[in-house]
């Protein structure tokens, strides 16, 4: 079998435009799809991570709940003023009934944010090693919330009875009511 010009030109035609249709529609639409695929496998993966902080967010909220309670729960306060006299007054007063002798007690107040305020207190105190204990014990009891910052203790260990000195920083915080004029 022979095939007439007519015929092989009609072959050749059509596999040009079978050529063209491969190279022009199939070929573009197959790129597509596999990049499509590409980003489905990538979006699984990150969904497959975003499952495990799932679960990480269900832990957290467990802790929040429980620091929650902890701060519901506790005695402590951060008042909504400034009361720096009050906070001098309550330190003083801790000092003299563990009978310490105070050489400095200075006060001064810096604002950290808008939301709350840190009062700072720095001391310079005698005393025996129960009475700075006991002072401490105070600190730690008392009904506002304090941190000791730093706490430097001196003491003569060839005459153990004489009394130790102790420079002090504490700090105690407050939160001024919104709109309220800042200290």
């Amino acid at each position: 079998m022979r095939l007439e010009r007519d015929e092989t030109r009609t072959l050749l035609i059509l596999a040009v435009l079978a050529g063209v249709f491969v190279l022009g529609m199939w070929l573009p639409l197959r790129l597509a799809s596999a990049r499509v695929n590409e980003r489905i496998d990538a979006a699984n993966a990150s969904l497959g991570a975003n499952k495990d902080a799932v679960g990480d967010l269900g832990r957290l909220a467990d802790e929040v709940a429980t620091l929650q309670q902890i701060v519901d729960g506790t005695k402590k306060h951060v008042p909504q003023t400034h009361e720096e006299a009050d906070l001098l007054q309550r330190l003083s007063g801790a000092m003299t009934r563990q009978r310490l002798h105070v050489d400095e007690m200075l006060g001064q107040s810096r604002d950290i944010g808008e939301d709350y305020g840190v009062i700072s207190v720095s001391l310079r105190f005698q005393g025996s090693f129960a009475s700075v204990y006991g002072f401490i014990q105070e600190l730690e009891t008392m009904r506002r919330l304090v941190r000791i910052v730093d706490m430097r203790i001196v003491g003569n260990p060839r005459h153990p009875r004489d009394p130790l000195i102790v420079r002090m920083h504490v700090c105690s915080f407050f939160s001024p009511v919104q709109g309220a004029a800042k200290p």
